[in-house]
């Protein structure tokens, strides 16, 4: 497959903490080159994935659907100006916290069940349509080079994400295929159906009938 060649219109990135309860908005300048082929690569990545799950709305009142619909106005575009798209990152950290205190005994071992990571969000043209990218990307562990401390970040490769790809039509209007991608096995339940409200269209057993 050929990689994407996609335009990116606009981009938002929030810290995700769900033990703090918090959700810290990042500011991308313009200028800043790696962010961008960070997320243009990650686009290329996710688009030669072929473990993905196609889904669609539950309805067209959920907060998902609505922060689509605003965004795709002409002229509405700015991730960084859109609060219903910035609401989307307060509402991922209050079902981490939920899915944290549901299962946070099955990793006795670990700070959190679901880990500390970073949320982005981007739209994007591609071949003249507007698609819709959020990602949410796990923090991996690092050994700083300068002070040799244990530091978390953004991975450059092998990241561990989940993430959430749809288009718009010529109206604008947020279309009803979307595709979920997760870089376990099997996708996590928390993302797709509890935070983005979706419903499975095709499951392993419809694959299998």
């Amino acid at each position: 497959m050929e990689s994407v060649s996609a335009r990116i219109i606009s981009a938002s990135l929030h810290l995700i903490d769900a033990s703090k309860e918090k959700a810290t908005p990042i500011s991308i300048p313009n200028s800043d080159n790696d962010l961008e082929s960070y997320l243009t690569g990650l686009l290329n990545e996710i688009h030669l994935k072929r473990e993905k799950r196609q889904y669609e709305f539950l309805r067209e009142t959920t907060e998902f659907y609505k922060a689509l619909q605003s965004l795709g106005g002409k002229d509405k575009h700015d991730l960084n100006r859109n609060e219903l798209a910035a609401g989307l990152s307060d509402r991922l950290v209050q079902v981490e916290r939920d899915t944290n205190d549901r299962y946070g005994q099955m990793r006795p071992d670990a700070d959190s069940f679901v880990k500390k990571g970073s949320f982005l969000q981007f739209l994007y043209r591609e071949g003249g349509v507007l698609y819709y990218l959020g990602v949410k990307i796990d923090y991996s562990e690092f050994l700083d080079e300068i002070d040799f401390q244990k530091k978390l970040g953004l991975a450059i490769s092998k990241k561990l994400y989940r993430a959430c790809k749809l288009c718009f039509d010529t109206d604008g209007v947020p279309q009803a295929d979307i595709y979920c991608y997760d870089t376990h096995s099997t996708p996590s339940v928390y993302w797709w159906k509890s935070f983005l409200e979706l419903r499975e269209i095709r499951n392993d057993s419809y694959n299998t009938r």
